[in-house]
């Protein structure tokens, strides 16, 4: 997104190209991925949550306080059924223009897999998968997402056609489009990301988070790749095993990974999310600062219901 952005501004900047092309694509985009993350966002701090039981409840958490933060973005700046909407419009006009564009000039955007639509649309063709250590290669991932997104393109593109262009009709392919792509476009920058990253330890430790989440992505979209038979049963098995076999590598690091965000206790204010880990001793000092628990009895107790009880009534 920030290279698209300063992309945009270059262009404006120096005066040539075409800027409504970029801004369209940087439109699209931005209302594709916004729609996904502010509701995987949201889910997934009521998952960490729930995940820490009844300290996950408590105030001194803050879990609540930043879940309350954060799943307003589900309503502002456009609800979900309407930013997939502008953004699967735009991959239809994408795919209707591909006749008109030269393919060198369309390799530089996010929409690039959509001049491989007709490859991706092979009915013949299948993941390479042979088992559950292949779904680490990101090629091999990258691929699939690339095959699913495109193909789900092309169902909008022709249920558009049989309804005279109804999005209403559209809405529930519309939503699978938007969403294939947004994270095609998340595990490539994730991929990208760790292409970047010298040789090491740290990089281990990074690509198996990225195998985890293009596997995870697999899995709860299981159907979208069994479709035409791309995935076959066996190795819809083997995604599921792939993530059982990262898990237990991935938690070793983590808290290295977690920490790797540099999130401050001021931030946080947590007294489950602390730096040094202490969080029971925390979770007792934030016990005794409430003002409640700063007497034995309650002083409501003494002047309210105290009298109530020993009265006559």
């Amino acid at each position: 997104m920030i290279t698209m952005h300063d992309a945009a501004l270059n262009i404006i900047k120096s005066g040539k190209g075409s800027f409504g092309s970029k801004l369209a694509e940087l439109h699209a985009v931005s209302s594709g991925l916004k729609a996904w993350l502010a509701v995987n966002v949201s889910n997934g701090i009521e998952t960490c949550r729930r995940m820490c039981g009844g300290h996950g409840f408590t105030q001194s958490s803050n879990l609540g306080h930043i879940f309350a933060e954060t799943v307003g973005a589900n309503t502002f700046e456009g609800t979900f059924d309407v930013l997939v909407q502008q953004h699967a419009r735009y991959l239809l006009k994408v795919l209707v223009s591909l006749p008109y564009k030269n393919d060198e000039a369309n390799e530089s955007n996010s929409t690039s897999f959509l001049t491989r639509a007709k490859q991706y649309l092979d009915p013949s063709l299948r993941c390479k998968a042979q088992k559950s250590e292949d779904f680490g290669d990101f090629k091999l991932l990258l691929e699939a997402f690339e095959a699913r997104a495109a193909r789900i393109v092309v169902r909008l593109a022709k249920q558009m056609q049989a309804t005279n262009n109804d999005g209403n009709a559209c809405m529930v392919l519309m939503s699978r489009a938007s969403t294939a792509h947004a994270e095609l476009m998340l595990l490539e920058a994730f991929v990208n990301g760790v292409e970047t990253v010298p040789v090491g330890a740290s990089k281990t430790a990074v690509s198996n988070l990225c195998a985890l989440f293009g596997a995870w992505l697999v899995v709860n979209s299981l159907g979208d790749f069994r479709e035409d038979n791309y995935l076959s049963s066996a190795q819809g098995d083997a995604v599921r095993q792939q993530i059982l076999r990262l898990l237990p590598v991935i938690r070793k690091n983590a808290v290295l990974l977690t920490d790797a965000w540099d999130f401050t206790d001021f931030e946080l204010n947590s007294t489950i999310g602390r730096y040094d880990g202490d969080i029971y001793r925390a979770l007792v000092k934030r016990a005794a600062d409430e003002p409640l628990n700063k007497t034995q009895v309650a002083e409501s107790y003494e002047k309210y219901l105290k009298p109530l009880i020993q009265s006559d009534l």
